[in-house]
């Protein structure tokens, strides 16, 4: 367990949100930071399809049908199955986000459902 340092108001702060959740201070960081994280990975993951679109050709051209490992904006893994690839990125990075795909013709897939929203009922 680490010792964190908070100034006064941010203390104060967790003191107030500790009283109105019902949580522990611990527990309120623990979520804060959480979140955070969640977040950012988010925005790295957006990041890296970003780029593999801008190598989408190139990668279909050597890679199609194996699986890509994008981190930083470089493929960094090739693998034949998503999980062989996951085993080489957390063994190279460590539980960072990662983009794993699939190279395949297009680099968007589409998903065609069919709603029964709007359909008679019999």
């Amino acid at each position: 367990m680490a010792t964190i340092t908070l100034d006064a108001d941010t203390q104060e702060t967790a003191e107030i949100v500790s009283t109105m959740t019902g949580k522990s201070i611990d527990q309120i960081i623990e979520e804060a930071l959480n979140q955070q994280l969640r977040q950012l990975n988010r925005k790295k993951i957006d990041a890296e399809m970003d780029s593999f679109l801008r190598l989408h050709e190139e990668l279909k051209k050597q890679y199609f049908g194996q699986y890509v490992a994008i981190h930083n904006g470089n493929m960094v893994a090739i693998g034949e199955n998503f999980e062989s690839i996951v085993l080489k990125v957390r063994q190279k990075f460590g539980r960072v986000a990662v983009l794993i795909r699939q190279v395949e013709e297009s680099p968007m897939r589409t998903i065609h459902f069919h709603s029964t929203r709007g359909r008679p009922t019999q």
